[in-house]
């Protein structure tokens, strides 16, 4: 009875601390996440000098890291009291001679422990990076998702996205290695000291008997215990150090803002929006880095329109950005970014963006930015949600954009080319009614870097960047009309919307983020506990519970999972597991039997016996982990990875409008991190623990069989309380993980729009935001904690039952003192195995529905296409005049036969019946309306949209019979989104090797791509490197290159690809004239062979084109030569040249019509 009370009370403690502990390690992990949101909020804008950890990895992997260690803080220093009470056992009971010789052989193998402390430490800090850089590569795919499909890239950033799992599972399988060498030492320490200290009191000859025998061994046992934890809380603190250093670093990354100095009559601390920014000298550049800006002048008078103009990456976004950073010191700046930034919520939230809501102004700010007409053609108005990639076009983006800052009413406007997505018609109708003298922010102070005509001319003052110089230009200056002004054969592009808004788009399609009302930050777990104890579990804000928060079929997953590895690995890898635990139970018995002997040299016998069962065993332990890794995990993790991979890029567009990119990236970081770091731990740990269960047991019922009798339903009782309690666990772990992906939401909202938040005031709103998703996921992830509690502590008492009913049958058939020894040091592991049996079961399952999640998301027929690229070579050939079969299309020939297409089923037709055809070697520009259909063409021409009538065909060919990955690569697609993705400039220009490396330097210099190179790798010129080097330089979403710089890199990837079809989606946007005339030369130059599709904004680059394709509300509205339309005196076309005077005169003169 004693020893049941002494056992059941350390067990209730032990769980009321573990109780303790997690409510500590809960807050500990919400306070990291939010340490990491609110440092992002507050980044600088200059761009680290060394990489940083990969936010997503960060937030996700390393704070659960740092959280699950936070639980075993006792350990630190429990587990090395419970060495030093063993040792006190052995002092006491062994001569001093073999403790200290025990003692000795513990300094001794010190040494070695800490060079595999380090070797663990380098393999755990390379896996972590190579973590960071995939987990980078996936979030950049998801941002370029739509550009993807439009080359047909899944299979190449697939197998990319590949190439960095495998080098990551190397270094996890080498962390792995050095972890079970760790973890081998230290168990093979106990033996080690058992002979050490069974040998000296041999050669001392101390009798051993069987009471001072099996004492050792529990107390080698319990030591042998305790070193192993210590060996396991060492590989902890490893972990715990990586991650910690990881968080410290970023939290230490630099927080200083782009700077200008203004010396002169007056700077930022004296202005107002009643007085004038004026600056004789001016200076502008990054923290640390080159001045960009080293001269100027400046003069912003109140409630003016200022432009800042100049060639590509002279520094015009770097100096606005600047500007707007200085007058946000003391006042209010409105900052519109070139990329346009929506935040999750609806279309209202992202205007008001915190402010309150006044139906006057709102309504003015909606129709100034001609909003008004979008807005009552979605079915849900401004309530329409933004979700995913979202359905808006580039120009509802910016003009929303717009309208946020419009709405802001602040002191000053920042606006960085706000018109580069719009039509002229649209164009100019903003100006008239936002930005012009007459506009609604007539009034206000206005700084806009663009190249527009219509802002220019508005302007009142225009600031030309260049040489590093800013000064004032006039209307009519001559460096300012050639370097704005393209030739005369030059034709530009300026944007085209993506995707047309459809009117049936509901918002319970997509799922919405919490709204942007400040909100008390709670980070609690007293949150979860309270709702625990009213019985119920509501989300915040009404935010609907995951329907899927059971699965389906949760052990399928689990098997496939575990079924991926190489043939017979898992039999080999038990058997070994269970050869280990044999020979560490002979090698008991073995000791058993050295207590009966009486010859010297048999004691000696057994001793050495037992020291090679020992060695056996630890040989064995590290083999078995090596087995377990390259043949059953290693493999398994690479197939699951590529099935998700495979899985979420084949799916169709409509899936990633719908879904938040956060909810994908969190399968990719979230869930892998789990399956690669505590799964695959728990599924070896949980294996030794129920080959110990099974030998403990074993041996049990072989020394006593009446032992039978309470062994099976004791284990009976087990596998049914196991079994209630992994239903409420699987639930629990799909709250949690549904709950975390809003929060990574907000991570990578912070990441992208800081800038946005700082100029705008957000900040603080966004932390309450980001603490209200934070208190969310507490109440999810408190109860999850708990539960192995529940669990532990009625197996740890059903262990305690065991063991007293063991013992109380033994001393009731009076067993021999060797045989009550020997079953009683095993059935007293019993407890700790039911224990560690509970723990890790209750870890095992938890993370085992990651497996679920990310097999839900996967596709397992799609894998292909990553794992047999001999499949997509024939689809994949370059053009060849003496192959019709692979040259296809050979001419370039393009038709529409009534073609009509919606973005998926269920919504209406984006395109109604068009029909035309383009002849090979034409060039023909599309225009259109903003919403009039342009890119949902182009969308029907790469088979990206339900084609529900019609035909396409290209060279007669129906490309409804081609596959969708032979007609992308077949025709050369040059996007509005900007896909460049981190890698060499080769991996970018030519990803499907199609090149070699003469060809894509040939492209770069038809397309000036090499002063871009030179620009990215900081050198002269004259010191370029040459050939392949050049080519391996990296560029990235983050490199330092302007908007208009990207472009050309597309246009050069165009060129490499010699396809004789070309569709550009407002490929030029971002140039200037020289670049623009470069594109020029080339499509009419080098390209003049190739059929060209070119979208367009700006109507004066129609006129160089061979013929106009006009569309309307998805329909044809005019298709002929520049000169026939216009020659009618009337038409869409004419009508929207005509809206310009002086361009219709230059069009009427370029083609001799009078009028």
């Amino acid at each position: 009875m004693a020893l049941f009370c002494s056992r059941a009370l350390g067990a209730l403690a032990g769980n009321y601390s573990g109780l303790y502990l997690r409510s500590l390690s809960v807050r500990y992990r919400s306070a990291l996440c939010v340490l990491l949101h609110n440092k992002t909020l507050a980044l600088g804008d200059a761009r680290p000098k060394t990489p940083a950890p990969d936010l997503a990895v960060l937030a996700e992997v390393d704070t659960m890291t740092l959280y699950r260690c936070a639980q075993a803080y006792p350990d630190v220093w429990t587990f090395p009291i419970q060495v030093f009470l063993c040792l006190g056992g052995l002092a006491y009971l062994l001569p001093w001679q073999a403790f200290l010789a025990v003692v000795i052989l513990i300094a001794l193998a010190s040494s070695v422990l800490g060079l595999m402390l380090r070797s663990m430490a380098f393999w755990i800090s390379a896996n972590m990076s190579a973590k960071d850089e995939r987990a980078t590569l996936v979030g950049e795919v998801l941002n370029s998702i739509t550009a993807i499909k439009m080359h047909a890239w899944e299979s190449v950033l697939a197998r990319l996205v590949a190439e960095r799992r495998r080098e990551e599972l190397k270094t996890l399988q080498k962390s792995a290695l050095s972890a079970s060498g760790l973890v081998t030492y230290m168990q093979s320490m106990p033996a080690a000291l058992t002979i050490v200290a069974f040998g000296v009191m041999l050669l001392l000859h101390v009798p051993l008997t069987n009471g001072l025998i099996f004492t050792l061994i529990i107390l080698f046992t319990m030591l042998n215990a305790s070193l192993t934890q210590v060996s396991t809380l060492a590989s902890n603190l490893q972990l715990v150090k990586t991650s910690a250093t990881r968080v410290v670093s970023y939290l230490n990354l630099s927080q200083d803002n782009i700077s200008v100095e203004l010396d002169g009559l007056s700077g930022s601390r004296a202005w107002s929006k009643d007085t004038a920014l004026t600056t004789n000298i001016m200076r502008a550049g990054w923290p640390g880095g080159n001045i960009l800006i080293s001269s100027g002048s400046l003069a912003v008078p109140p409630g003016s329109l200022s432009a800042i103009t100049g060639s590509m990456g002279s520094g015009k976004s770097t100096l606005l950005l600047a500007l707007a950073r200085e007058a946000q010191k003391r006042h209010r700046v409105a900052y519109v970014g070139q990329k346009p930034t929506m935040i999750g919520g609806s279309l209202r939230d992202n205007i008001l963006f915190g402010q309150p809501y006044d139906d006057r102004r709102y309504k003015r700010v909606i129709h100034a930015c001609c909003l008004d007409t979008d807005f009552s053609n979605l079915h849900h108005g401004d309530s329409t949600l933004v979700a995913g990639t979202s359905a808006l076009s580039g120009g509802q983006c910016a003009r929303i954009c717009l309208a946020r800052a419009a709405y802001s009413q602040a002191d000053l406007f920042a606006l960085d080319d706000p018109l580069a997505a719009l039509d002229v018609r649209v164009s100019a109708t903003i100006v008239r009614r936002l930005l012009g003298p007459t506009g609604l922010l007539g009034r206000s102070t206005r700084i806009i870097c663009t190249s527009h005509p219509l802002v220019l001319a508005q302007a009142t003052f225009t600031y030309l960047i260049e040489n590093g110089s800013l000064r004032t230009v006039e209307s009519k200056d001559a460096h300012l009309d050639e370097l704005l002004s393209p030739p005369e054969t030059s034709p530009q592009t300026h944007d085209p919307p993506v995707f047309e808004v459809t009117k049936h788009r509901g918002a319970d399609a997509i799922k919405t983020n919490a709204p942007l009302a400040k909100l008390a930050p709670i980070v609690d777990v007293h949150v979860a506990e309270e709702s625990l104890e009213g019985g119920s579990m509501a989300p915040l804000n009404g935010e609907p519970t995951n329907k899927k928060a059971t699965s389906a079929n949760p052990r399928g997953a689990l098997y496939g999972y575990l079924s991926s590895c190489k043939k017979l690995g898992w039999p080999l890898a038990l058997g070994i597991l269970l050869l280990a635990r044999m020979s560490s139970v002979s090698g008991t018995y073995v000791l058993k039997i050295l207590a009966t002997q009486t010859s010297e040299t048999d004691l000696f016998r057994c001793l050495g016996l037992f020291g090679i069962l020992s060695l056996s065993q630890g040989a064995c332990f590290y083999i078995f982990v090596y087995t377990l890794y390259a043949l059953c995990i290693v493999p398994a993790a690479t197939a699951l990875h590529a099935k998700l991979t495979a899985g979420v890029l084949l799916r169709d567009l409509s899936y990633f409008q719908t879904t938040p990119s956060a909810n994908i990236l969190n399968l990719f970081t979230n869930d892998v991190g789990r399956v690669d770091g505590s799964l695959n731990g728990s599924l070896a740990s949980l294996a030794g623990q129920y080959v110990n269960l099974t030998l403990s047991c074993s041996v049990l019922i072989a020394a006593m069989p009446v032992s039978v009798l309470f062994v099976v339903p004791l284990m009976a009782a087990c596998h049914y309380i196991q079994r209630a309690y992994l239903v409420k666990l699987r639930q629990l772990r799909h709250l949690d993980a549904e709950s975390r992906a809003p929060l990574l939401e907000c991570l990578q909202e912070a990441e992208s729009g800081r800038v946005l938040f700082s100029m705008h005031g957000m900040q603080e709103r966004r932390k309450d935001d980001f603490d209200e998703h934070i208190a969310f996921n507490v109440r999810a992830v408190w109860p999850l904690a708990c539960t192995d509690l529940w669990i532990a502590v009625r197996l740890e008492i059903l262990s305690i039952v065991l063991q007293v009913a063991a013992a109380g049958a033994l001393l009731a058939s009076s067993a021999e003192p060797g045989i009550l020894g020997f079953v009683m040091t095993y059935v007293f592991q019993v407890t700790g195995t039911l224990s560690n049996i509970a723990k890790v079961t209750a870890q095992f399952e938890s993370d085992a529905v990651s497996v679920t999640r990310i097999a839900e998301a996967s596709d397992s027929d799609a894998a292909f296409v990553i794992d047999a690229p001999e499949l997509m070579a024939p689809l994949l050939a370059p053009y060849s005049d003496s192959d019709h079969e692979q040259a296809w299309p050979h001419n370039g020939r393009v038709e529409f036969r009534n073609v009509s297409a919606r973005h998926r089923p269920g919504l209406p037709d984006s395109l109604n019946s068009i029909s035309f055809s383009v002849n090979p070697g034409e060039k023909v520009a599309i225009i259109g309306r903003t919403g009039a259909g342009k890119s949902s063409m182009v969308l029907a021409l790469l088979k990206l949209m339900d084609q529900t009538a019609g035909q396409i065909l290209v060279d007669d060919v129906d490309v409804a019979s081609v596959g969708d990955v032979r007609l992308r690569t077949s025709l050369a697609v040059v996007p509005q989104t900007q896909l460049i993705f981190s890698g060499t400039v080769r991996q970018n220009l030519d990803p499907m090797g199609l090149s070699d490396d003469d060809g894509i330097l040939d492209a770069l210099r038809i397309c000036g791509g090499l002063s871009i190179v030179h620009k990215m790798l900081g050198v002269g010129e004259d010191i370029l490197p040459e050939g392949a080097a050049l080519l391996d330089t990296v560029v990235g979403p983050k490199s330092n290159l302007s908007k208009g710089e990207l472009q050309l890199l597309l246009l050069a990837r165009a060129v490499v690809q010699r396809s004789k079809v070309l569709v550009m989606d407002e490929a030029t946007s971002g140039m200037d004239a020289a670049g623009e005339a470069r594109c020029h030369d080339v499509i009419f130059g080098e390209l003049r062979s190739t059929t060209t599709l070119a979208v367009l904004h700006r109507l004066e680059l129609t006129l160089h084109y061979d013929r106009v394709l006009v569309l309307d509300h998805g329909k044809v509205a005019a298709f002929d030569t520049p000169a026939a339309l216009l020659g009618r005196g009337e038409g869409p076309y004419y009508d929207m040249i005509a809206e310009s005077a002086e361009l219709l005169e230059q069009a009427m003169k370029m083609y001799g019509i009078g009028h």
